[in-house]
Parts: structure tokens; C-alpha cells; sequence
């Protein structure tokens, strides 16, 4: 539990490596490591509702209620670059899912390949 602890709160490229590299090949890790990885791909931390709402507005340039009749009050998934909400859009009726990617992300993600680059650089 420890590992994943570490890898999800160093940030969402680490998380990646977990979930592609370290919790698929058995050869890798003993199997309580693998079992551990492996809830990186289900059960990661969301973050708050109001700031997944707040994106939404700011990439779309209107109030989501223009948009959308109905939209899930949280998320019904959760990864490490984001979180997904279920939505009906207004105009159609059309049940639909939207994708938000994590606030911060791009910065998240180029730190930590500088990280990971100097980290090789020096080996």
C-alpha cells in the first residue's frame, strides 16, 4: 500500500509507470507488489467537484447548465490524468461522458519528466 501511497501523490506520470509498467509484467514484481500496482488502475484520488465544474465552464465559455439538462453531481470515474462526469446534454438528450483533465496536469507531467530525465542523465 505504501508504494502506491508514494507513486500517486509524486504525481500522475509516476502513477503511469505503476499502472503500465510495474503492475502488468509478472516478472517485474513479487505478486503482493502486483496486487498492490494493479489498484492504480481503478482506484485513484478525484479531486474536487467545484474545480472539475470550474474547467468545464472555462473550456466550453458558458455555464454548464447552457449546456447540459443533467450532469452527475460527482465523478463516475477517476484516473490519473482525470476524471470523468456523466452529463445530458440539453439541446439533444443525448447521455454523454465528459473527460476533465486534473488541474495542474501539464505542469504535473513536465516536472516530473525533468525529473525522471535528470534522474537518467546522471546514471
Amino acid at each position: 500500500m505504501e508504494l502506491r501511497t508514494v507513486l500517486t501523490r509524486i504525481g500522475p506520470t509516476f502513477v503511469k509507470i505503476g499502472q503500465g509498467r510495474l503492475s502488468t509484467p509478472p516478472d517485474l514484481c513479487p505478486t503482493e507488489y502486483l496486487e498492490e500496482l494493479s489498484e492504480l488502475q481503478d482506484s485513484l484520488p478525484t479531486f474536487p467537484d467545484e474545480e472539475a465544474f470550474t474547467c468545464i465552464e472555462k473550456d466550453l465559455g458558458v455555464p454548464r447548465d447552457s449546456m447540459y439538462s443533467a450532469m452527475s453531481p460527482s465523478p463516475i470515474a477517476a484516473a490519473s490524468l482525470g476524471q470523468v462526469y456523466k452529463a445530458r446534454l440539453k439541446n439533444s438528450g443525448q447521455l454523454i461522458a465528459i473527460k476533465v483533465q486534473r488541474p495542474g496536469i501539464e505542469d504535473a507531467i513536465g516536472r516530473n519528466f525533468y525529473l525522471l530525465s535528470s534522474w537518467f542523465s546522471n546514471k
